[in-house]
């Protein structure tokens, strides 16, 4: 079912997003967790940079930001719009490109 699908979607972006250290509400009902990029921003105040450095990696978030200015380091990561397979594969690709850039601050 959809439901089961979903649900079991949901389990792993939580699981993988958990693993990456980021700050996330985690949907009861919805089709996204709301993620916290800001301490990956190096300072900025938005995620619009970050978020086109992951579509580059073929990564797309919606950006936070269209949910008021408070979310402006903030994206959604919906887990229904593509199959699980596509999820895990998008989420592990962000990790890598996330903890690449630490990996540049910390030599910066």
């Amino acid at each position: 079912s959809a439901r089961a699908i979903y649900s079991a979607a949901r389990d792993l972006a939580v699981a993988k997003l958990a693993t990456m250290g980021l700050p996330f509400f985690a949907p009861e009902g919805g089709t996204y967790v709301f993620v916290d990029l800001g301490a990956q921003l190096g300072g900025a105040t938005s995620a619009v940079a970050l978020l086109e450095e992951l579509a580059g990696q073929g990564v797309l978030l919606a950006p936070g930001g269209a949910f008021g200015a408070a979310y402006e380091s903030w994206a959604r990561v919906c887990y229904s719009a593509v199959p699980i397979e596509r999820v895990s594969e998008g989420l592990d690709k962000m990790a890598d490109l996330l903890a690449a850039r630490g990996r540049r601050v910390r030599a910066g």
